[in-house]
Parts: C-alpha cells; sequence; structure tokens
C-alpha cells in the first residue's frame, strides 16, 4: 500500500489542514458509502487502515478478501457505543469512527468518548467554531439514529462549515464599467425629422393667456441717517473677501486630503503586511544566548513582541486566504515554493528550519524549497521538540501545531530513572563535559518497552540516556504483542531531546 499509515503520519507530521483533510475524508467516505450499498460494513476502522500519500488516499478492510465470518475488533474510542456494548457493527457505526478519526486528524488528540455533551472544538481559521462542534456532537451521538444519515453527508456537513473566501478581483477598471451606464441609442422613432410645431398647432385649441390687473408699487418715504456719528477721514473700508473658494482652491484641497489620507492609511497598516521578507527569530531555548551566525536575533523588547505577534497573526491570516490557490502560480503552472504554519503550545517559542532560525511561535513561513524539511521547536524551560514536514508539488501548504512538554514535570514524571553521569564530572556540577554533551529521554505507552540505540540495548522506558555527544541516533523499541518502533533523533549539545512513541498492538 502506497504511503504511510494515518497513525504513523499523525505521529510524524501532527494534525492536518483542514482544505487539505476535507478531500481525504471524501474518499474514506465514499469508499465506506460504496460498501454500505452492497451490504458490507466495516465495523472496526482505524487510523491504521488509513493510508496517505503524497495526493493519494486508501482504507484497507473493504472488500471480497475480508472474512465477513470473523467478528471485527472492539477499538475503542473509535469504536461506536452499540459496537463496545457487543451489538453488530452498521453503517452509523462506521460513521462514528470516521468522526473520531476526523476529530483528531484535525486537532492532533482523540476523542474522550461519544458526544453526550456539545463536542468543544478548537478555534481554527476560516471555520464557523459552532458549527463545527454542532456537526461532531451530532456525528458522535451515542444514538446511532441521531447521527447523519451516511459517511458522506457528515463530510458535506463538515465541509459547510468552512467560511467561502471572496477572491480578489483581477479585472481593470475599464471592464468593470456596467453595461447599463453606456448611453443608449434614441428609438427609431424618435431619430426622424424633428417636427414643425406651428403646423400641427390647432387654432381652436389654443389657450389664451391670462389678464392682469395693473399693479403701481407704492414708495415708502426714504430713512433720514443718523446724523450722531461719521467716520473720520482717515478710517479706510477694508477690501471685501470673496464669499467662496474658488475652483483652484477647492481642487487643491482636495488632492492634499487624498495624499494625507494614503499616508495615514499606509503607516497604518500591519507590519506583515507590508512588502519585505519576514525578520529573523530569535535563538534557540536552552542556547548560552549567543546568535546563530547568519541569522538574525529578535529585540527582547516589548514592543517588538508585539509586532511580532501581529505579524504573526497577519500571516496566519494571509496563508488561509491563499490556502486554496497556492498550489498554482500566476499563469496556472503549479508553486515551486511551499508554506508551512506553526503553532506551539505555549507559543512563543523559537523555530529553525534545517538549522535556520525562522521566527517565534505563531509563525506563517513563505517561499520554502519543496521537499522535506525539519522543524525544530524549542523554548526556554521546554522540552525541544522537532518534525519532519514534506511539501510537494500537490500539497505546497501544511499547518504543524506542537505541544511542548515542562522540562521541570517530565523530570518529575520519571519513576526513580537516574541518568548516569559523564566520567570525570562532579555529582550536582555541570562542568564542560555535560555542555558538550546531550540527555536523550526515551518514553512508550505502554511503558517497558525494550530501548536499543544505534543497535546498542539501553534499558527499558522510560529511560533517560546522559552523556551522548551531539548528533543523530536511531532509536528502536519493542515490546511482546505490541509493534517494534523505530525513529531517528537529534541530540544537541546542552539540551534534553525527548523521544516518545504510542506503541500499536499486533493483530
Amino acid at each position: 500500500m502506497d504511503g504511510d499509515s494515518l497513525e504513523a503520519a499523525l505521529r510524524d507530521y501532527g494534525p492536518a489542514a483542514i482544505d487539505d483533510l476535507l478531500p481525504r475524508l471524501r474518499v474514506i467516505a465514499g469508499a465506506l458509502d460504496d460498501a454500505h450499498g452492497v451490504g458490507q460494513v466495516h465495523g472496526s476502522l482505524h487510523p491504521q487502515h488509513i493510508f496517505v500519500g503524497a495526493d493519494s488516499t486508501h482504507v484497507t478492510g473493504l472488500g471480497a478478501e475480508v472474512d465477513a465470518a470473523a467478528a471485527p475488533p472492539v477499538r475503542p474510542p473509535y469504536a461506536a457505543p452499540e459496537v463496545v456494548a457487543g451489538g453488530a457493527a452498521t453503517a452509523a457505526s462506521d460513521q462514528f469512527a470516521l468522526a473520531a478519526i476526523a476529530y483528531e486528524w484535525l486537532f492532533g488528540r482523540p476523542i474522550s468518548g461519544p458526544a453526550v455533551r456539545p463536542v468543544d472544538v478548537r478555534t481554527l481559521p476560516g471555520v464557523d467554531r459552532d458549527a463545527m462542534s454542532t456537526v461532531f456532537t451530532r456525528a458522535l451521538a451515542p444514538e446511532a439514529t441521531a447521527r447523519f444519515a451516511s459517511c458522506p453527508a457528515f463530510c458535506s456537513a463538515l465541509a459547510a462549515t468552512v467560511i467561502p473566501m471572496l477572491p480578489l478581483a483581477t479585472t481593470s477598471d475599464d471592464d468593470m464599467l456596467a453595461p447599463g451606464f453606456l448611453p443608449e441609442p434614441a428609438p427609431a422613432h424618435l431619430q426622424a425629422d424633428p417636427i414643425n410645431v406651428d403646423s400641427h398647432v390647432e387654432p381652436e385649441r389654443l389657450i389664451e393667456e391670462p389678464r392682469f390687473a395693473p399693479f403701481e408699487p407704492t414708495l415708502s418715504p426714504l430713512v433720514e441717517p443718523v446724523p450722531s456719528w461719521q467716520p473720520s477721514a482717515a478710517y479706510t473700508p477694508a477690501p471685501r473677501q470673496a464669499d467662496r473658494f474658488s475652483g483652484g482652491m477647492l481642487i487643491v484641497t482636495m488632492l492634499v486630503g487624498m495624499v494625507v489620507g494614503f499616508a495615514a492609511g499606509y503607516m497604518a497598516k500591519p507590519r506583515a503586511l507590508q512588502s519585505g521578507p519576514l525578520a529573523g527569530a530569535s535563538s534557540a531555548s536552552g542556547a548560552s544566548g549567543a546568535a546563530t551566525p547568519g541569522t538574525e536575533t529578535a529585540l527582547p523588547s516589548a514592543p517588538a513582541a508585539r509586532d511580532a505577534s501581529a505579524s504573526a497573526r497577519s500571516e496566519t491570516g494571509e496563508l488561509r486566504r491563499d490556502l486554496a490557490g497556492a498550489a498554482f502560480g500566476r499563469e496556472g503552472e503549479p508553486a515551486n515554493v511551499g508554506r508551512l504554519l506553526v503553532r506551539s503550545t505555549p507559543g512563543g517559542a523559537s523555530v529553525a528550519v534545517d538549522g535556520v532560525a525562522r521566527g517565534t511561535t505563531p509563525v506563517a513561513l513563505r517561499d520554502l524549497a519543496l521537499g522535506s524539511r525539519t522543524i525544530a521547536v524549542a523554548r526556554r524551560g521546554y522540552i525541544a521538540e522537532e518534525r519532519r514536514v514534506v511539501l510537494t508539488r500537490t500539497r505546497p501548504s501544511r499547518s504543524l501545531e506542537i505541544r511542548l512538554t515542562a522540562a521541570a514535570s517530565a523530570a518529575a514524571g520519571r519513576s526513580g530513572a537516574i541518568a548516569p553521569k559523564p566520567a570525570g564530572s562532579q555529582a550536582g556540577a555541570g562542568g564542560p563535559a555535560a555542555a558538550s554533551t546531550g540527555t536523550l529521554i526515551v518514553e512508550s505507552r505502554p511503558s517497558g518497552a525494550a530501548v536499543t540505540i544505534d543497535g546498542q540495548p539501553r534499558g527499558v522506558t522510560p529511560a533517560t540516556i546522559a552523556a551522548l555527544a551531539p548528533g543523530d541516533y536511531r532509536v528502536n523499541l519493542s515490546l511482546a504483542g505490541y509493534q517494534p518502533f523505530a525513529t531517528t533523533v537529534r541530540v544537541v549539545a546542552g539540551e534534553r531531546t525527548r523521544a516518545a512513541a504510542s506503541l500499536s498492538v499486533q493483530e
């Protein structure tokens, strides 16, 4: 099967943007609806049964090769309540599982169970939050009769929660002229020679002019001026000013007002909407504070922080508006650059792309080269996280949300794990050896999995391996009854790197 399983994709890439999720969800819903049409029910839909590629989506567990006599396994939280209670799976049960998978695919966390109350959804740009909560509440209803009529109906309701964005006008001002304002030719009967009025007047219909009685106005006596005051001979009356502006003064005043208004509007625009490249970001969390060569360091002032936050919000809105047409250029050709929206909890974490600092979260990265990109997110007091994102010509826009774990809580959560001390170092003191090596924390769910690093056994999870030289390490986890897990982790000097995995049960 081409592509990775949805379970592995969620672990490696994180949640998907809704514009990328909806086409894939329609493919899955269509496959389930076709199976329901011939009387077949999946009954145990799980992220392991969905395989996603760069531009393909497949569903397994359907078709003639499936053993209809075998009872499908029950897999909470994706299994519907009636299946968990021991009842037979129906088309509404597959819809429940599809809605549970869509929720985890969109928000990066599984559902807690059937929707006995309105489902809480996170605010997404360009999406009606209340409408989306209503859609998931109905699809995850405990009663099968309260859900949507079919899986495609659920997908259509979810797509209706996206707020449509009006495209920017590209026509010229001449093309925008409405045809109703163009002069119309006069009717043919009015284009003839002018009518001679005198030749058509009938004498008996002429109206006689009214007669008025003569009126002679009566003049009132003149008022004599008051002789008590007379202006002096030195008095010169001031010249009378014009009562109104001349036409030239009015035009000059309008031009000055237009220039001042344009300048005020330009200065009031957010910095992210002005032309020019994005500024570099601050250095990664946990470093000694020195700036990385070739990058810019953000000033720690409060106005700069507010500008960065406003810029990130503007970039988020701009990326959301351009997401529908990001796959094509101005002339209809596929785009050669990618875009990435990176968010973290908590925010304000530094973001580096392939080792180059690019800003602090939330941040919208544009003009990224297509291909595989390594995204590192770090913040002081938290364990740094690293993700791999693949940008293609068909999927140039992605979103990435990372939840950071506090270093203190991660250390307190280990059950008595003691990190070995580097040779020659003092207990409780951070010498040069500690600054030149890194620490790797390996966790699994469930715990107790055997840990192997570069082929060498290093205990069981949860495990803390200290004094590792900086570089890339191959980590393998194995536990009886579960599928093996393997990943590559980069250890940074002076920092603690965490590798966690959720093991899948072997069938």
